[in-house]
């Protein structure tokens, strides 16, 4: 069988040990056409795109430079890896317009193991020049869950477009030294464990309209937007105590909060590897106060909380 899609996907798919394939179907060279129907499966380690998988199989079609995988399953940082894919190969004369091709994602990735996750991608990412790759942030016990609808440039993945949804369980995220210093008056860490959120994909810019933070000391909901290329992000959270928390907090920042509430707003801006805390609102002097987004952070996405109900005017 002659594929002749083939040499231009030569290098999006490679294996440690032999796979198993069987293929079917034809292609002429003038004018260049023709169909192929294959089923492929591999033990021991795979790379699909550069992504590290374990156990790859999958089932695919390719009709004149249209190629369908309906099915894939592999293992991908210790999770399960289910997707479905198409790839779009724009045929110009004689050749396939690998330059322009595209792709079109829809999958889930259920249990992988953060830190393993964080090391096995790390050669993919490309850090803003003079910068270093962030080192190791999770335990061996954190996991990921996601699901995905996109669509992208195989050429350059950063301008993808789509929606997703990711939860996120770890102790580590209680680890949230509110404001930096301010640990040191008593507050300490709260405790967090788990974060889901919903994430809107418009290229470099990734938008996270609703994300909700829970543990058995606090809650935090929140906004924000990240920038995936020059890797800074933007975020305003509101952070509810329960229980014990909330005293302490009212104990320690009782100036800060308003009157018979214990919610606080804060903002969450920088440099992926080194972002900084900051009250929303608050006296200058006790703890630094930003009145206004810095020019080179990503944009908030819009604030789609409910808002209260107008009181009555008198009549």
């Amino acid at each position: 069988v002659t594929n002749a899609a083939a040499p231009a996907l030569a290098g999006a798919i490679a294996f440690d040990n032999p796979p198993r394939l069987v293929a079917s179907g034809n292609y002429t060279l003038a004018p260049l056409s023709g169909a192929l129907n294959a089923t492929l499966a591999s033990d021991g380690p795979a790379r699909l795109a550069g992504v590290p998988l374990e156990n790859l199989s999958l089932s695919a079609s390719d009709n004149n430079g249209d190629i369908a995988i309906p099915a894939l399953a592999a293992r991908l940082a210790g999770g399960d890896l289910s997707a479905k894919l198409r790839i779009v190969l724009p045929r110009q004369a004689a050749a396939f317009d690998t330059a322009n091709a595209t792709a079109s994602v829809e999958g889930t990735l259920r249990g992988a193991r953060l830190a393993r996750l964080q090391t096995l991608l790390a050669p993919l990412r490309k850090p803003p020049a003079g910068k270093q790759p962030a080192g190791e942030t999770w335990t061996p016990d954190d996991t990921l869950d996601l699901a995905a609808s996109v669509t992208t440039p195989l050429s350059d993945p950063a301008r993808a477009r789509g929606t997703a949804s990711a939860a996120v369980v770890s102790p580590r995220l209680g680890e949230i030294h509110l404001l930096g210093g301010l640990s040191k008056l008593g507050l300490g860490s709260l405790m967090l464990t788990r974060l889901e959120t919903d994430i809107t994909l418009d290229e470099h810019l990734w938008n996270f309209a609703n994300t909700r933070v829970t543990g058995p000391s606090a809650r935090i909901e929140a906004r924000g937007a990240a920038d995936i290329v020059s890797e800074r992000l933007n975020f305003r959270a509101k952070i509810y105590p329960v229980g014990e928390t909330g005293a302490v907090l009212r104990n320690t920042l009782g100036v800060l909060l308003a009157p018979l509430s214990s919610i606080l707003e804060v903002s969450l801006q920088g440099p992926f590897d080194a972002p900084r805390w900051f009250f929303s609102g608050g006296p200058t002097g006790i703890l630094q106060n930003i009145g206004s987004d810095a020019p080179d952070l990503p944009p908030l996405p819009p604030d789609d909380s409910p808002k209260p109900a107008a009181k009555p005017g008198p009549r």
